[in-house]
């Protein structure tokens, strides 16, 4: 828990918190044991909440860098990511580089025409129009073995 009711037998170091009668407070001294927070000492300061989280804030983006790509050389540093830039929509990741990429949706194999007929093997296809046709060509596997373990509601 960030604070506790405060307990008068309690020692509350600097910086430590403590609620007492519905507010927070933090420990504005070295130590203190059986002030209570309302007392006109200097040992309490009331804690504004909106100050407490810039100061967090500011303390969490002092303390986590921002985060460094990897190199062939080593390894990246985990840390604060760059924003994407307005327009930027669900279809980007952050690469290892540090840098935004746009996801590939679509690979385009055949400039835009569909692909028809046998794919040669000059241009990386196996002679085939079908992949099991190509299992086949690449002797990876024959037809009927094919035929008889496909099974489309898998």
């Amino acid at each position: 828990m960030f604070a506790n009711e405060y307990n008068s037998e309690v020692t509350y170091l600097y910086n430590e918190y403590c609620y007492y009668k519905n507010n927070l407070y933090r420990c504005t001294a070295q130590s203190v044991t059986g002030v209570n927070p309302e007392s006109s000492g200097t040992e309490w300061a009331v804690v504004v909440l909106s100050e407490l989280l810039t100061e967090l804030t500011n303390s969490a983006n002092s303390v986590v860098g921002p985060f460094t790509p990897a190199t062939s050389e080593s390894a990246g540093i985990q840390g604060l990511v760059p924003p994407p830039v307005a327009g930027d929509s669900g279809d980007k990741f952050l690469g290892s580089d540090a840098e935004w990429h746009t996801v590939v949706t679509d690979i385009d194999f055949n400039n835009g025409r569909p692909v028809t007929g046998e794919l040669s093997i000059a241009n990386g296809g196996t002679g085939a129009t079908t992949s099991a046709g190509a299992l086949t060509n690449l002797g990876a596997i024959n037809q009927n073995s094919i035929a008889a373990e496909y099974d489309p509601s898998k």
